[in-house]
């Protein structure tokens, strides 16, 4: 078993940039060569949150697998996310969820407490994924993005997305397109293939291009990505 500070870093690391990839089991696999920590619970319930959002799996079971301990913020969060992922998935097939109100109090909660600029950039974001798929408030949506403003190339993709989104829906085709282009950009870069793909959809929806996506989304079991795909939907 690996087990010191530098050589868990190492593997976490590669880890989640094999969970970038769509190869969460092999991402699972190779966690399972270090000595268990609240990191490793950490990065092993990231990697779970991850394959359930973009396979459509059990959302309960990286919650499940979270430390008890340490990185109590992280954890929170994550829990958050798996919340969020669920109500979603509810308002995405005709049911009003319950809960939205103390999901949003709790991801305001973890902007104002989180540790640092890119953590406060996280939480950020999911508070107004929040606030514009589940209460439908886009002020305040557009209010939580500017406060994301410190993320890694992922949350400032995942932002960017979201205000190609407004762009669109607001008549400003270029301005749209440059910004989903950008997103689009930052997932390559970052190595998030189920993200760059999705942004292809965004970009251009047309019948080749979802054939594509559909495609690679089954070659890596990624069913919310098909379902995207199959559906035409770029949100």
């Amino acid at each position: 078993m690996i087990g010191t500070p530098q050589e868990i870093d190492q593997v976490c690391s590669a880890a989640l940039r094999l969970a970038h990839t769509g190869s969460w089991s092999h991402a699972r696999d190779l966690l399972g060569v270090l000595d268990v920590c609240d990191r490793v619970r950490l990065v092993r319930a990231q990697v779970m949150l991850d394959e359930a959002f973009w396979t459509g799996s059990d959302l309960v079971r990286p919650v499940e697998a979270l430390p008890r301990d340490d990185f109590r913020w992280e954890s929170e969060l994550l829990t958050a996310q798996a919340r969020y992922y669920s109500a979603l998935r509810q308002r995405l097939s005709g049911t009003d969820p319950a809960g939205v109100l103390q999901l949003v109090a709790d991801l305001e909660h973890l902007v104002e407490t989180a540790p640092d600029a890119a953590a406060r950039s996280t939480a950020a974001f999911f508070l107004g994924v929040a606030h514009e798929n589940l209460d439908g408030d886009v002020i305040a949506a557009r209010s939580a993005y500017d406060r994301a403003n410190a993320g890694d190339d992922l949350t400032t993709s995942y932002v960017l997305r979201h205000l190609a989104g407004h762009a669109a829906d607001a008549g400003d085709s270029g301005t749209a397109h440059t910004l989903a282009v950008q997103a689009l950009r930052l997932r390559q870069r970052a190595g998030h293939l189920p993200g760059a793909l999705a942004q292809f959809l965004q970009i251009d929806d047309r019948e080749p291009v979802r054939a594509m996506v559909t495609a690679w989304a089954h070659e890596i079991g990624a069913t919310t990505l098909a379902k995207m795909a199959n559906a035409g939907r770029t949100d």
